[in-house]
Formats: C-alpha cells, sequence, structure tokens
C-alpha cells in the first residue's frame, strides 16, 4: 500500500479561490441570460416591424387624401426609430443594467 501524501491546507487561500470560482460562475450565468434575452428582445423587434411593415398598405390604401397617407408613412418611421432606439439602449447596457458612458438612461 501506498502511503497518501498530504499537504498543508492554506484554508484562507482555499476560501479566496472558492469565491472567485463562484463569483466567475455567477458572471457567466448573467451573460448567459442575458444573451438569451437580448436574442428574445431582437426576435420581438423583427416580428413587430415585419407586422408594422405588411400592415403599411392596408392602412395607406384606407387613407383618403394625400396628407394621410403622408400621416402614417410618416408615424411609420417614427415608430421604427423608436423601437430601434430602444433596443440599441438595451444592447449597449452593461449585465448590471446600468447604462454605458453617453447612452441615456430609459
Amino acid at each position: 500500500m501506498r502511503k497518501a501524501r498530504s499537504a498543508p491546507l492554506n484554508a484562507v487561500r482555499e476560501a479566496t479561490r472558492t469565491q472567485d470560482l463562484q463569483r466567475e460562475s455567477q458572471r457567466q450565468r448573467r451573460a448567459n441570460v442575458s444573451s438569451v434575452s437580448s436574442g428574445f428582445d431582437a426576435m420581438g423587434l423583427v416580428n413587430r416591424r415585419a407586422k408594422a411593415f405588411l400592415d403599411l398598405p392596408t392602412r395607406i390604401a384606407r387613407c383618403r387624401s394625400p396628407f394621410e397617407v403622408w400621416s402614417v408613412q410618416a408615424r411609420f418611421i417614427q415608430e421604427g426609430f423608436s423601437d430601434y432606439a430602444h433596443h440599441v439602449t438595451i444592447l449597449l447596457r452593461g449585465l448590471d443594467g446600468r447604462t454605458k458612458q453617453g447612452v441615456p438612461n430609459g
């Protein structure tokens, strides 16, 4: 039989190493959740914009004057820019929900 060699245990170092591993694991989980939710947000954005684009001819067909056509087109473009701006802001945020420098909160 072999005699097992035992090394002295550095309890402080081991506790620190364990805490570091736990923190890294939590960071990875948050990154995974964030990427999944970003994927769902992007899918929602694409779905909303596609639906608005497909509804546009119907909305234009109901118009009775050139001003109404212009108004429907302007609303479509404004909603698109607003939607994209909202999602770009979400993508530029960090994992902790705070905004990066130069990105308005909200």
